[in-house]
């Protein structure tokens, strides 16, 4: 459901499910075609998925990701559609696996051997020149995330992760090069099976983002180009290779829907 001025997005946003119109996977607002407010993604068993706020288009102060058990995946900070702020990354135990200091969209490395203020500890071995790798251990001294810091920049694979019984599990896989993100970035289910597959270039969201469930069927497809979401956003059942929904995208506005 959408509504225009001057054929121009403007007001409040939704998208139901299919066949069960009483379930709600997306609410936002539009001002003149840009994204404003509060956003809230859902669920298909109608958990919150993600929230935040949009100013001028732009993703701005807290937001935060959830599984579909509600539990807390992902909490950072934007300040004019730039990661500002602290950004962690949680397990699905709920245990907080890694914690991001950024600036401006750039990140900064972290203090070793310092006790960060959630209890847990960033330590690197064979340390020299801000060149070596990182380890981020938590208060049994077990390793929840490692990384390569390369003259002082994060460079490489960044892997979070999770505590699966006795076993332990990527959860997260971040790519970095000489601190940017870049390649892909994969999140995983306890099962092992790949939930989300997004592409970064030199900084920037790029190519097709996809998603899927804890079956690996395909759920949502994205497509990125240049950092904004430019073409078809296109949404499955689980099951299907016929989208139920497509909305088209230019420059990270909507502009059209097909369903």
């Amino acid at each position: 459901m959408e509504h225009y001025a001057h054929d121009e997005l403007h007001g409040e946003i939704r998208l139901l499910l299919p066949g069960r119109r009483d379930t709600l996977l997306m609410r936002g607002h539009y001002t003149h075609g840009e994204r404003d407010s509060v956003w809230e993604w859902y669920h298909g068993n109608g958990q919150l998925r993600r929230i935040g706020r949009y100013r001028y288009g732009q993703p701005d102060g807290p937001w935060l990701a959830l599984d579909q058990t509600g539990k807390l995946l992902e909490r950072s900070t934007f300040r004019e559609g730039l990661f500002h702020g602290t950004v962690e990354y949680f397990a699905p135990d709920s245990t907080l696996a890694l914690q991001l200091p950024y600036r401006n969209g750039e990140l900064v490395p972290p203090l070793l051997d310092s006790p960060l203020p959630n209890g847990l500890l960033t330590t690197g071995h064979s340390f020299k020149n801000d060149t070596g790798p990182i380890f981020w251990l938590n208060s049994t001294g077990k390793t929840t995330a490692q990384a390569t810091l390369l003259a002082g920049q994060f460079h490489g694979d960044l892997i979070v992760y999770q505590q699966v019984g006795d076993s332990t599990k990527v959860f997260r896989v971040l790519r970095f090069w000489y601190g940017k993100p870049n390649g892909f970035h994969e999140l995983y289910a306890p099962n092992g099976q790949i939930l989300g597959l997004e592409e970064y270039r030199y900084g920037q969201a790029t190519g097709q983002w996809r998603y899927f469930n804890n079956r690996g069927q395909l759920i949502r497809s994205e497509r990125y180009e240049q950092g904004q979401r430019h073409g078809p956003t296109e949404h499955y059942h689980p099951g299907s290779n016929t989208p139920y929904r497509t909305e088209f995208f230019f420059e990270d506005v909507l502009v059209r829907v097909a369903e």
